[in-house]
């Protein structure tokens, strides 16, 4: 089943809050939604970064909001209690991509100034410059126990951090095409990789198995998503319809029609249950 909601302008971000009860929207005209999921209504809207989209990611308990704000810096805020909790200043550019690790306690960013950082969500403070020269991040992804995070460039290339002692482990081409797309399985078996001219692998992070190529994606892969149980991964990208890929057979099982032309946006409530996306077209879809 699907419900769509019309939208004031394209979303470029989407997270889900409070165990998929609310939904904080990125939009393109600079603004944040927060939208109630069971009546599509807006309950609040929050002012993102001037003259660029914005960027939302969500605590892993469903209480925090991390968007970018003015002047290149990132803003968190309490959901429940709608209080502002934190500024932090860093980024000179744009800001393309957010995500907490899973302990919540850190929040990494990545802009269009070419450099990525890690923060400590409750002091605000900077733990380290992930930057490396030359090449544009454009997407991030911890691993599940939070002990690697990896950033993808524009190069096509993923660079690797150990984060106990913030150690740059590895750098691993994939090939000459912007790598846009990153998510780990939550179960940590699994690393999807996604991009430009059609690149969708899924890559076995233990090394048993040989990794596999997705011949079916969309022309560009713009985001991707495991399913809470792993067995699932959702592709978006500048198909109309979303894909669902079944991870241990490497086959498509399903396509989610009736969608967004050109998805920017895909976000998983954390039962698994529900899937919002949303694209070029105003419209914010959501599957149950």
């Amino acid at each position: 089943l699907a419900a769509t909601i019309s939208l004031i302008a394209p979303a470029v971000s989407l997270a889900f809050l409070q165990d998929g009860a609310m939904l904080a929207v990125a939009l393109d005209d600079r603004t944040i939604q927060l939208r109630n999921i069971a009546r599509g209504a807006l309950v609040r809207t929050y002012s993102a970064a001037l003259g660029v989209p914005g960027a939302v990611a969500a605590s892993p308990d469903g209480r925090r909001l991390a968007f970018s704000a003015g002047n290149h810096t990132i803003q968190i805020w309490d959901v429940e209690k709608n209080t502002f909790l934190a500024e932090l200043p860093g980024h000179l550019d744009a800001i393309i991509a957010l995500t907490f690790a899973p302990d919540g306690k850190r929040l990494a960013s990545v802009s269009r100034d070419q450099t990525a950082i890690l923060w400590d969500v409750d002091s605000g403070r900077m733990l380290r410059d992930l930057s490396k020269p030359a090449n544009e991040p454009l997407a991030l992804a911890f691993a599940p126990g939070g002990s690697v995070l990896a950033v993808s460039d524009a190069a096509g290339g993923i660079r690797y951090w150990e984060l106990a002692n913030l150690r740059d482990i590895a750098y691993v081409p994939t090939r000459d095409q912007p790598v846009s797309a990153l998510a780990y399985s939550p179960d940590g078996k699994w690393f999807a990789v996604g991009g430009e001219q059609g690149l969708l692998n899924l890559w076995d992070v233990s090394g048993k198995r040989a990794d596999r190529a997705l011949p079916q994606a969309p022309d560009t892969v713009h985001v991707v998503a495991f399913s809470p149980d792993s067995k699932w991964l959702v592709v978006a990208g500048s198909d109309a319809s979303l894909q669902l890929w079944e991870v241990e057979t490497a086959q498509l099982a399903q396509r989610y029609e009736g969608g967004n032309h050109q998805t920017y946006a895909l976000a998983l409530t954390p039962d698994g249950q529900q899937i919002a996306a949303a694209g070029a077209d105003n419209k914010l879809t959501l599957w149950k």
